[in-house]
């Protein structure tokens, strides 16, 4: 009689010698035990073929790419040899908890209407020395709202339900953000939520993903944008969508003109989400106004022109 794992934890992994090492024994020391790990080298130059020959557990298998496709093709690829119904992708620098798939693992179990469960994270260095935490708790009925504006999940941290991304498509996708259109995907047809526990320890350095893609930023994350925007009826234009960019941008603000112009996006963002029935979206609307304030220069005016538009968000 076969018996199939219940978890696949899957990994790509290019050029990754630096941090690999550490990656694989942080899942492998899990408390949990019934997984299979699926690792595909994808078409790496150094060292990263003899560190991952170096490990001999048996729910290791790796797949060797002699030509270099790419993240989100090789997710594709991996979640074709996945076996089991539950699935945790692992960046191949991050750290993860030895408890994290124990206690996601039972949450699931006990909560089968959530289909994508995150965790708070931990931001370390090269060195694994804390840098700050991440505490991500946001109610389960505001995420979809949120996600209209970020990817709310730490794509190490989240274990998800296999099927729910059986009707994916493919066309869609593209590196480096390959995981925000995963997890919009899943919540468009099932609940998530986050943990409040800090199980997912997320390296942040200067080869990282974040910091290799800061050219490529706004135009990896306009068309993310213009795929989530469409799902509330929004056609946006260049200019909208640079609105919409800014929004999650540390930038300050230095004119009313500014004020005024993401004020009336963001009241076209409201219309349009009453409109299609989303679900607690004026809070996370709010929210974005409040942050906008509070990255305007003149802090005494920012609070008064906050205060007389107050009621367009609630």
């Amino acid at each position: 009689m076969t018996t199939f794992p219940e978890l696949s934890v899957l990994m790509t992994v290019y050029n990754g010698e630096k941090f690999l090492s550490s990656t694989i024994k942080s899942v492998l020391n899990q408390s949990f035990k019934n997984y299979e790990f699926i690792i595909i080298n994808d078409g790496s130059t150094d060292e990263t073929q003899n560190i991952l020959n170096s490990f001999s557990d048996q729910r290791i298998k790796i797949i060797h790419s002699e030509q270099h496709k790419g993240v989100a093709l090789q997710k594709m690829e991996l979640l074709k040899h996945a076996k089991a119904k539950l699935i945790n992708f692992i960046d191949a620098d991050d750290l993860i908890h030895q408890l994290k798939f124990e206690k996601q693992l039972k949450y699931l179990k006990n909560n089968p209407e959530i289909g994508l469960l995150g965790t708070s994270t931990i931001v370390i260095n090269e060195s694994g020395i804390k840098i700050k935490k991440l505490k991500i708790a946001a109610s389960s009925e505001r995420i979809k709202s949120i996600m209209l504006f970020r990817n709310y999940f730490i794509n190490s941290s989240v274990i998800f339900r296999n099927h729910l991304l059986d009707d994916f498509n493919p066309e869609n996708l593209f590196d480096f953000e390959e995981d925000y259109l995963f997890w919009w995907h899943i919540i468009k047809k099932s609940n998530a939520y986050n943990l409040n526990e800090y199980l997912t320890f997320y390296r942040y350095h200067n080869q990282s993903m974040t910091n290799r893609i800061k050219p490529l930023r706004y135009e990896l994350d306009k068309k993310v944008y213009i795929l989530l925007l469409k799902e509330i009826r929004i056609e946006a234009s260049e200019h909208e969508l640079e609105l919409h960019y800014f929004l999650s941008q540390p930038d300050l603000i230095y004119s009313f003109f500014q004020l005024r112009q993401l004020l009336k996006w963001l009241y076209k963002i409201k219309k349009h989400c009453k409109k299609n029935g989303m679900a607690n979206y004026k809070l996370t609307i709010l929210n974005r106004w409040m942050k906008i304030c509070f990255k305007s220069r003149n802090h005494l005016l920012r609070f008064i022109y906050s205060l007389t538009k107050f009621y367009k968000f609630i």
